[in-house]
């Protein structure tokens, strides 16, 4: 009798949790970043320093061009010829390396920008997440999400809430 009353009392249990109601957000984090004044000055600034390092590659290739030039002048001498050959080789070798160290230094530098702006959102996520009544988030972005229905998109009050706590 004692192991019915527990069956009975554990499926009880688990049939209310069962259906209890779920209720799923999601928020996209591209539209959060260009829709909150903390997100809009954090991709500024990794605009500026994509800019910037841009500009450090064109000057090279600049160089490269100018070598290519030289190169093709039909008043150029043999042995100058070669000793702009072996520049013109140098500099691509140059630029390939500096190309390679900018891009990488880039996209770790955008990555820590990205993961310091994060740890000020997700709080702010998750704390609407509870007050709310959200059993989860979901962030579109990252989770291959095809279709969502837009009762569930809670971005602008996500984006509302971030602009509360950062005005500026």
């Amino acid at each position: 009798m004692k192991k019915i009353i527990t069956i009975l009392f554990v499926l009880t249990i688990s049939s209310l949790y069962m259906f209890s109601e779920l209720k799923i957000g999601f928020v996209n984090t591209k539209q959060i970043i260009a829709g909150t004044k903390i997100g809009f000055k954090v991709s500024k600034k990794i605009e500026a320093k994509q800019k910037s390092e841009g500009d450090k590659l064109l000057l090279l290739q600049a160089n490269i061009d100018k070598i290519e030039k030289e190169l093709k002048s039909k008043t150029i001498t043999k042995d100058q010829y070669q000793k702009k050959s072996k520049e013109m080789f140098a500099a691509k070798r140059d630029l390939k390396k500096k190309y390679d160290k900018l891009t990488a230094d880039f996209q770790k530098y955008t990555q820590t920008e990205l993961g310091t702006l994060e740890k000020k959102i997700n709080p702010i996520i998750n704390e609407l997440g509870r007050n709310q009544g959200y059993t989860a988030i979901y962030d579109i972005t990252r989770s291959g999400t095809i279709y969502i229905s837009r009762s569930v998109n809670i971005t602008k009050k996500v984006i509302d809430a971030i602009n509360l706590k950062y005005p500026n």
